[in-house]
């Protein structure tokens, strides 16, 4: 892969640009952004919308920390029914999808680095 048209890393503050929609809630704790589920039967999803992804490869790169008491997977999820990569809770992938690239990582803290690419058809990745 050559040079990247557009690269931005969210960190701190910058986490915040990540949308909440339906049953979740976000907030930004010690430069993590801290992602909140409920039981409720819905769509759980953070976006981040820029028009720059579309029709682009995408490169998706994040540490994440399950808590101990996390029974769901990490979703990686583009639009309708197209799944970019699920990753369950011990860090095992469960579902490639339709990304060209994924790796989960485990590290010494005990959260996974995901790594996945994709061809973007939409404005947005969630």
């Amino acid at each position: 892969m050559g040079e990247a048209i557009f690269s931005k890393s969210y960190a701190g503050d910058a986490l915040s640009n990540w949308e909440i929609a339906h049953e979740l809630s976000k907030s930004v704790d010690s430069d993590a952004l801290v992602v909140c589920d409920s039981i409720r039967y819905d769509w759980h999803l953070l976006r981040l919308h820029d028009p720059a992804f579309l029709y682009r490869k995408v490169r998706m790169r994040c540490v994440v920390k399950f808590l101990p008491t996390t029974t769901t997977s990490f979703y990686i999820h583009h639009y309708g029914g197209q799944d970019i990569a699920e990753i369950a809770s011990d860090g095992t992938i469960v579902n490639r999808g339709v990304g060209t690239d994924l790796s989960a990582n485990a590290l010494a803290n005990g959260a996974f680095e995901i790594d996945a690419t994709f061809l973007s058809r939409h404005g947005h990745s969630r």
